[in-house]
């Protein structure tokens, strides 16, 4: 298959704070955290090799991209499974090269790509439009909010930029208003949002400061220094007492 990723799947772990899901070769498993406790196992048979995995809220939803030695489907295709019917009850496919990066809530659906992110609606599933982004080799971008007020964030044409998309306000009609935040002088590796959608994150590949922004008037509250030396940002996430 054309653009297939024959690599093998490193397992991509999703900390809720209700459960943690893990998208793995050799399938999806979900773990509640209170208690511990398997809540769901899809296997290789099932589902394929698996790169992505989204949970929409606590529901029997789960957003899936596959991936690795075992796909079942093309990288640039999303399916959404339904873990109460043990089926895939809706697919969406993207042009553009294999889908980074997905985000979902109760009515939005959004799928990064290396220069794009394609925003969907749900209930019904149906594309709304396609944002243009600067080059994003890894899929970096976050959302965060509830459904009325929720906010993506991806990395601006401009290098160190971060543009800022409230979700609710996309549709098929018309372009959406620019509202990018200068966030940095390089390339941007790392992004966060917080639950109520008010707090931005960001860090750069210089990896040496995290810088807080105000999504709503995007002044900068804080900068979060760890040193001098060069290092790589993976991941970080506000915890929902506001912290990081």
């Amino acid at each position: 298959m054309e653009g297939e990723d024959t690599s093998e799947v490193k397992p991509k772990v999703l900390v809720y704070s209700y459960c943690v899901v893990v998208a793995t070769e050799k399938g999806v498993r979900i773990f509640n955290c209170h208690p511990l406790t398997e809540a769901v196992n899809l296997n290789e048979d099932q589902v394929g090799s698996i790169r992505i995995a989204q949970l929409l809220h606590r529901s029997n939803i789960i957003a899936l991209v596959s991936g690795g030695l075992r796909p079942k489907y093309a990288p640039n295709t999303l399916m959404l499974w339904d873990d109460s019917k043990k089926r895939c009850v809706a697919e969406c496919a993207v042009q553009g090269g294999p889908i980074l990066n997905v985000f979902i809530n109760s009515s939005r659906l959004v799928l990064v790509q290396s220069k794009r992110v394609n925003i969907f609606g749900l209930q019904p599933l149906r594309f709304l439009r396609a944002e243009e982004s600067g080059v994003n080799p890894i899929g970096v971008a976050a959302m965060g909010g509830e459904s009325h007020s929720a906010i993506l964030v991806f990395p601006s044409f401009k290098l160190g930029t971060v543009q800022l998309v409230a979700l609710e306000q996309v549709n098929s009609e018309k372009s959406l208003a620019p509202s990018v935040v200068s966030a940095h002088v390089g390339e941007i590796a790392a992004l966060a949002v917080n639950t109520q959608g008010t707090l931005l994150a960001t860090g750069s590949a210089k990896g040496t400061v995290i810088r807080i922004f105000d999504t709503r008037s995007r002044l900068q509250l804080n900068e979060l220094r760890r040193g001098t030396d060069p290092s790589t940002l993976h991941w970080f996430v506000f915890f929902r007492t506001l912290t990081l």
